[in-house]
């Protein structure tokens, strides 16, 4: 299959992890890295609320490692989360992926409930041989 005809859903990661705003951001990151990934999704009653990233991690304890333990999910998570629907084409992901420059992107569907998570190591490994 040419990427012209792949959609987001054809390569996204449908195993996404998710925490509540008042999750500790401590467990968040052991979360991260229990389970070798790189972002977990912010949710309230099923919707994306914001995104987590092991470059919010890092920069939290380069600027407050001693406070740490004292916040949530919510005090670090970007947001607001620019997420797509499941029906996008490879190059539109490519494109707001390489202006916005984000390094990932939520799938949702038409009433906002996540359905997936694509990223740049998706596209990557997406068969671009069309080109």
């Amino acid at each position: 299959m040419s990427t012209a005809a792949m959609t987001v859903e054809d390569i996204m990661s449908r195993r996404v992890e998710t925490c509540g705003r008042d999750t500790p951001v401590v467990t968040v990151a052991a979360k991260m890295s229990i389970k070798a990934i790189s972002c977990v999704l912010v949710v309230d009653q099923e919707r994306i609320v914001g995104i987590v990233s092991e470059r919010d991690i890092v920069k939290l304890v380069g600027d407050s490692a001693g406070q740490i333990a004292e916040l949530a999910a919510e005090d670090v998570m970007s947001h607001p989360v620019y997420s797509i629907p499941p029906g996008s084409t490879l190059e539109e992901v490519r494109e707001i992926l390489r202006t916005k420059r984000f390094r990932r992107l939520p799938v949702v569907d038409a009433g906002g409930g996540v359905v997936g998570l694509v990223t740049q190591t998706d596209l990557l490994h997406a068969p671009w041989g069309d080109r």
